[in-house]
C-alpha cells in the first residue's frame, strides 16, 4: 500500500508545480472542491481566470485511458457538445505527472447543479444526451471498461474477495447473489451494442448557468449500453419518472435511434451498481478522507445490508 495512494505526496509545491506545466501563473490560495474519487483543486490567476486541477487517484487508470477520457472531450467539443477539454501541457500532452500522480487542467465550469430533474430540462438533455451518443459511437475505447456483468459484477467480486472485508458469514450468499445475477442479465447486456459513454450521468454531473448547460466529470467514461447515461438520468421508478423518461426518448430519437430492448437492462444496471459501489467503498476504506464517511464499512451491519439490498433487486428481476 503505497503513500501516493491516498495523495500523501500531493503538497503545495507540487500542486504549483502541476499548473507551471500548463504555463499558468497562480496566485497562492486554493480551494479543494468535494471529490471522493479524486483530489481536485481551484487556482486563480493574478487576472481572476480560474482553472481546476484535477489529480486523479494513483492506480486507477493508465496514461493511455485517461488520454482516451480526454480525446473523448475533445471530439464532444469539436462536435458541439457543452464540455470543456482539458488544457495542453508541456510536450502537447493533456496528462501530467507529479510525485507520480497523473493530473491534468480543466477550464474552471461555472454554475449548480439542478435540485432535480424536471420537465423543462428533459428535452434538453434528450437532444444532447443523442449529439453525445452520435460522437461515441463512431470508436470504441479500448483502454476503458465495457459497463455490463463482467465488469460490474464478476470482476468486481473477485476484488471484493481480494480485500477479504466480507465477514465469512454473509461471503458465500454475497457470492452466490452476485452470481446468479450476472447469470440471470448477461444474455441481455450481448444484444446491446456497447458505445463510448459519459458513464456517471447524474444530475450531480450538470451544471446550469446564464450560459445553458454543462456536462462535467468524465472520470467514469466507459464503454457500454447506451441506456447506462438515460437511467442515472432519470433513475426513478414511478410514473411521473417513466413518462419524463419516454419525453427525453422522443426527443433523443430525432437524431439517433434507440434500441427499445436496452430498456430491460436499467434494472440489471442498478443491480450491478450496488455491487460496484460495494466495492468502491470496500477499496477506499483506508483512505483517510473515506474513514469518517464510512465509518461501518468493516462491520457486519454494512455488509448485511448490502446483501439484503441486492437480494431485493435480484427477485425484482425474477
Amino acid at each position: 500500500m503505497t503513500p501516493t495512494r491516498y495523495f500523501y505526496n500531493l503538497t503545495l509545491e507540487r500542486i504549483f508545480e502541476a499548473f507551471e506545466q500548463a504555463d499558468l501563473d497562480i496566485e497562492p490560495g486554493f480551494v479543494f472542491l468535494n471529490s471522493l474519487e479524486n483530489r481536485v483543486i481551484r487556482a486563480e490567476e493574478r487576472d481572476g481566470t480560474r482553472w481546476v486541477a484535477k489529480f486523479y487517484r494513483p492506480g486507477r487508470w493508465s496514461r493511455a485511458a485517461l488520454r482516451e477520457e480526454h480525446d473523448f472531450l475533445e471530439e464532444l467539443k469539436e462536435a458541439g457538445l457543452p464540455v470543456s477539454p482539458p488544457l495542453e501541457l508541456e510536450h502537447k500532452d493533456t496528462v501530467g505527472v507529479v510525485s507520480g500522480i497523473y493530473f491534468a487542467i480543466f477550464p474552471y465550469q461555472f454554475g449548480r447543479c439542478p435540485d432535480e430533474i424536471e420537465l423543462h430540462h428533459v428535452h434538453a438533455l434528450g437532444d444532447m444526451l443523442a449529439r453525445l451518443h452520435n460522437v461515441g459511437e463512431r470508436r470504441a475505447a479500448r483502454h476503458r471498461p465495457v459497463i455490463g456483468p463482467r465488469s460490474w459484477g464478476l470482476e468486481n467480486l473477485e476484488a471484493l474477495r481480494a480485500e477479504k472485508v466480507v465477514p465469512g458469514e454473509i461471503w458465500p450468499g454475497y457470492e452466490k447473489t452476485v452470481r446468479s445475477l450476472v447469470s440471470r442479465v448477461e444474455r441481455m447486456f450481448a444484444e446491446i451494442r456497447p458505445i463510448r459513454l459519459h458513464g456517471d450521468l447524474h444530475r450531480g454531473n450538470l451544471l446550469y448557468s446564464s450560459q445553458g448547460l454543462e456536462l462535467v466529470d468524465f472520470d467514469d467514461f466507459a464503454m457500454g449500453p447506451p441506456v447506462q447515461d438515460l437511467w442515472l438520468l432519470l433513475p426513478g421508478r414511478d410514473e411521473d419518472s417513466v413518462a419524463m423518461r419516454e419525453t427525453l426518448l422522443e426527443t433523443y430519437c430525432k437524431r439517433r435511434p434507440f434500441d427499445r430492448r436496452s430498456l430491460t437492462l436499467i434494472e440489471p444496471l442498478r443491480a450491478l451498481k450496488f455491487v460496484r459501489y460495494a466495492t468502491w467503498v470496500a477499496r477506499r476504506r483506508h483512505d483517510p478522507v473515506f474513514v469518517p464517511l464510512f465509518p461501518e464499512v468493516e462491520s457486519h451491519s454494512f455488509w448485511r445490508r448490502e446483501l439484503e439490498d441486492l437480494q431485493a433487486q435480484l427477485a425484482r428481476l425474477r
